[in-house]
């Protein structure tokens, strides 16, 4: 696979207050970014909650 014109955007998630993994998303250079981050934090921000609910932590704001 050609990645030479390809990009990586990564956003990290908590369980709790322990810092536990990374989501990435591999697409083209001339993504709309400002419209992507955004949309990867919040998913980020959902599967800290879920996680940290499904393990009873408190995620880390």
């Amino acid at each position: 696979m050609e990645l030479s014109n390809s990009t990586v955007v990564a956003v990290r998630y908590n369980i709790g207050a322990s810092r536990c993994g990374t989501l990435a998303l591999i697409g083209p250079v001339r993504m709309e970014y400002p419209k992507l981050i955004p949309h990867m934090q919040f998913f980020a921000k959902m599967l800290s909650e879920l996680l940290s609910e499904a393990m009873n932590e408190q995620p880390n704001e």
